[in-house]
């Protein structure tokens, strides 16, 4: 098992208190928490962050990650994992697909072939556009190798737009270049400075590869 997996077993007596539609998603992942982690997410001073809530595993996340990315997220409602590189068609058209089955916040992780994890929390989910969307609720985030969140500065509106043949977060400029694009096969990235989230380049190299890929929903599907 990858050591930066996590693996999160749903209590019984929590799954009684979810509706059954809930109930019936979660069934469909293998989800497994090992002792320490248990402890650890049990300790958390916040009281806010509810381990049994995340379905699916991360072949990305580590603990430190997912705590900070709790505090920023607030979203009090299952994290379900919709789409991984590692595992679906690695597309774009994929992701779309996958994620068109849920609403609302969604976030996309990545991990370079150079180890840095970094993503956005978009305020919809991925999806085909004629033209820019979203709102002011999306941001930008660095994992690692330091935790770090680029929020929207107000300076525009461009917060998403998806193509066939790639998928941007931020506005472009006369080059191309915004805060984060993602090519059409998910295997190569670039990450520029961008005005509407005030961001640096989430990698030191501009031009990334992609190793892996995820995307996470927030609450039910439709």
């Amino acid at each position: 098992m990858s050591e930066n997996c996590l693996n999160v077993n749903q209590p019984k007596d929590q799954e009684r208190r979810r509706s059954s539609q809930v109930e019936e998603l979660v069934h469909e992942y293998e989800i497994k928490l090992c002792n320490e982690l248990k402890v650890a997410l049990q300790s958390h001073e916040s009281g806010e962050f509810h381990p049994e809530l995340i379905v699916g595993r991360s072949e990305i996340l580590d603990f430190d990650d997912v705590i900070n990315l709790s505090k920023n997220i607030n979203e009090e409602c299952p994290w379900f994992l919709t789409f991984s590189s590692y595992v679906h068609d690695r597309s774009l058209e994929t992701l779309y697909n996958k994620a068109s089955s849920f609403s609302g916040p969604s976030l996309i992780i990545i991990k370079t072939t150079n180890k840095q994890v970094f993503g956005a929390l978009l305020s919809d989910q991925p999806r085909l556009s004629n033209a820019y969307y979203g709102t002011c609720q999306s941001f930008l985030v660095q994992c690692r190798p330091n935790f770090k969140i680029y929020r929207a500065t107000g300076i525009d509106i461009d917060f998403l737009l998806g193509c066939e043949d790639s998928f941007a977060i931020g506005k472009k400029d006369i080059n191309g270049n915004c805060a984060l694009r993602l090519n059409a096969t998910l295997t190569e990235g670039r990450t520029t400075e961008c005005p509407t989230y005030g961001n640096q380049p989430l990698a030191p190299e501009i031009n990334f590869q992609i190793k892996i890929l995820e995307c996470w929903h927030f609450g039910c599907p439709n």
